[in-house]
C-alpha cells in the first residue's frame, strides 16, 4: 500500500496530466493526496470550480488539499514561503511517490508548483525520501520552451481512458472544443500518441527526477 501525493497548480492538471495514473492508483488500494496551490480570482468563477473539483475527489477516492494562493500570480510571492508551506503539507503526508509538473512548462503557475514540490521532496536524513516524477500538462507542456522527455509511460487500458474523459468531463469549464489540446478528442489521441511509442493503446508518460531504491 503506497500513499501519493500530486502537487499542482490549478483544479483539472491533476486530472490533465496524471488522471489514469491517480486512477490507477485508486483501483490499487493506494492513498491519493492532491495538493492545489491556486484559486481563481473571484468568488463567481471559484466556487464552481470547487465543486467540480470536490466531484473529481470523490471519483479518486481522494483527499484534496487547498492552499488558495493567487492564480497567475504564484512566482510574485516569496518563493520561501510557498516553498515552505508546500514542503509542511507533503512532510504531514509523508508520500511515497510525488507527482507535478514539468518544471519547463509555459505556464509559469506550473513553474512554481514543480520547483516546490521538488524542494518538498529533497532527501533528507532522517526523513522518507519519496519517488519524484514530473509530467505534462496539455497546452502547457508541448508549447514550453524545453522539451518534455519522458522515461516512464503509464499503461491505460479502455475502461480507465474512458474514465480519465469522463474525470475530465466534470471541470465543465476547461473542456474545450476540438481541436484544442484540451478537447477531449486530443486528449485521448495524445493518450494514443504516448501510448504508441511504448506499443500501448493508451498511455501517460512520466519523467523520473529521483527513484531510490
Amino acid at each position: 500500500m503506497k500513499t501519493v501525493l500530486a502537487i499542482v497548480a490549478h483544479p483539472d492538471d491533476e486530472v490533465l496530466g496524471i488522471g489514469g495514473t491517480l486512477l490507477k492508483h485508486r483501483d490499487a488500494g493506494n492513498t491519493i493526496h492532491v495538493l492545489i496551490l491556486t484559486r481563481e480570482p473571484t468568488d463567481k468563477t471559484w466556487q464552481p470550480k470547487l465543486a467540480m473539483a470536490d466531484q473529481v475527489r470523490k471519483q479518486l477516492h481522494a483527499t484534496y488539499h487547498h492552499l488558495n494562493l493567487p492564480e497567475v500570480a504564484l512566482n510574485a510571492l516569496p518563493c520561501g514561503e510557498v516553498n515552505a508551506t508546500v514542503s509542511k503539507i507533503a512532510g504531514n503526508i509523508s508520500p511515497d511517490i510525488i507527482y507535478t509538473h514539468h518544471p519547463y512548462d509555459i505556464n509559469q503557475d506550473h513553474q512554481t508548483t514543480a520547483m516546490a514540490a521538488m524542494i518538498a521532496a529533497r532527501p533528507h536524513p532522517g526523513k522518507k525520501t519519496p519517488d519524484l516524477y514530473t509530467f505534462e500538462t496539455p497546452s502547457s507542456t508541448e508549447w514550453g520552451l524545453t522539451p518534455f522527455t519522458p522515461d516512464t509511460y503509464i499503461a491505460l487500458g479502455d475502461t480507465t481512458m474512458t474514465e480519465k474523459l469522463s474525470l475530465f468531463s466534470l471541470y465543465t469549464s476547461e473542456v474545450k472544443p476540438h481541436p484544442h489540446p484540451r478537447s477531449l478528442e486530443m486528449i485521448k489521441a495524445w493518450a494514443a500518441r504516448r501510448g504508441s511509442e511504448a506499443c500501448l493503446h493508451y498511455a501517460e508518460a512520466l519523467k523520473t527526477i529521483r527513484r531510490i531504491r
